[in-house]
């Protein structure tokens, strides 16, 4: 019951426009501030569990219906909010349909925004690489040209090709593919990249390095243009009803095994060898039933999601990617200290902290690898 004395207790809420919505449509079922508390519970742990927004949005105006219809505290109704959100995640996930984002993958569009917002960040460690030639045993400040001033966002772009990279490779291939995939993807990127720093760097303007400051706010400004005059497109949320998720499940063995491989992989926490496995033994068990995949175990994404993680997977990862890391940033390390001559350059100094930090963290996932391994 929403009256002039319950609107001017509201509180002035940050909020974007999906969450401003849900917002208006909470206070208008009941005209109580606790309504709206508990959808923003609810509202972050959905997009925390990597729900789309539009969809999150969609849930809980769907929710909000009932809470007008029925003028009951929505805590009553639903119960907790925490607890509700993961009921909903669950339910999304066991109707196998496609309304989870996963925030590495990027459109062309959302890929060009973060390198360049990427090379804005970056500028700003070139400028304060040349801060440290003012230190006594570093190496005089080096000058900005053109090859220079393109290398911020041309690191940008290799950074967000990785990522393109890895996560859909991730999802076609076994991890060790895949690493060696993004691995190549890092050499022949740096290899073109340094080719056109150093190829640029014979042609245009030479200016002091310090100016290197100025690249920050216009990679800057370059991100938030082209976010402004690049708008994304608009998909409208599937429908979320019966005859969606009964759709969804009418899949053939094959495309069922090869969509639970795929999210399977996705998880990131279950080897090859394992995922394998578990496929051999659901095939198994519906030729001995004499049911297909999808009526036996649902959808493939539901199936993937309701296995038991692997608490080894992970740690283990990490702590060889972690050691091949320090490996890497000593052995860098060690090669420019021997054709400068100079073991005190800021250079070798940064390779020997992330060479330092690298090893720190290989050991801290390590001790995570050995517990995981006692019974």
């Amino acid at each position: 019951m929403s009256d002039e004395s319950a609107d001017a207790l509201r509180k002035d809420r940050p909020a974007g426009p999906e969450l401003a919505r849900i917002h208006e449509v909470f206070f208008q079922a009941r005209g109580r501030e606790s309504d709206i508390d508990w959808a923003d519970a609810v509202f972050i742990r959905l997009v925390m569990d990597d729900v789309r927004i539009d969809v999150a949005e969609q849930v809980l105006i769907d929710a909000a219906e009932t809470v007008r219809d029925s003028q009951v505290d929505p805590g009553e109704a639903y119960g907790p909010p925490q607890e509700w959100a993961r009921e909903r995640v669950a339910e999304l996930y066991e109707a196998g349909l496609d309304v989870f984002d996963d925030a590495l993958i990027l459109d062309v569009r959302e890929s060009v925004v973060s390198a360049l917002e990427v090379a804005a960040g970056l500028s700003l460690l070139l400028f304060g690489s040349q801060l440290l030639s003012f230190l006594p045993f570093a190496d005089p400040a080096t000058e900005l040209t053109v090859g220079m001033a393109l290398m911020p966002v041309l690191v940008g772009a290799m950074i967000m090709t990785l990522i393109a990279v890895y996560k859909r490779a991730g999802a076609r291939w076994a991890f060790g593919i895949t690493v060696g995939i993004s691995g190549l993807t890092v050499i022949v990127g740096s290899v073109a990249i340094a080719g056109l720093i150093v190829s640029l760097g014979q042609v245009g303007p030479r200016v002091s390095g310090f100016w290197s400051l100025a690249l920050v706010p216009v990679y800057g400004v370059a991100a938030w243009t082209v976010a402004q005059l690049w708008r994304p497109r608009h998909v409208d949320p599937p429908a979320l009803t019966v005859e969606s998720i009964l759709r969804s499940a009418t899949v053939d063995d094959e495309s069922w095994l090869e969509g639970a491989r795929v999210a399977l992989r996705r998880r990131g926490d279950l080897t090859e060898v394992r995922i394998e496995a578990v496929l051999k033994e659901a095939a198994a068990h519906t030729r001995d039933t004499g049911l297909d995949l999808a009526r036996e175990f649902g959808s493939p994404e539901g199936y993937a999601q309701a296995l038991p993680r692997d608490p080894r997977t992970v740690p283990r990862r990490l702590t060889l990617l972690c050691c091949a890391l320090s490996a890497t940033w000593a052995g860098l390390g060690l090669g420019h200290a021997i054709s400068t001559g100079d073991l005190f350059a800021w250079t070798v100094l940064v390779h020997a902290v992330l060479t330092i930090l690298s090893a720190g963290t290989a050991i801290h996932y390590a001790s995570r690898w050995r517990r995981a391994t006692r019974p």
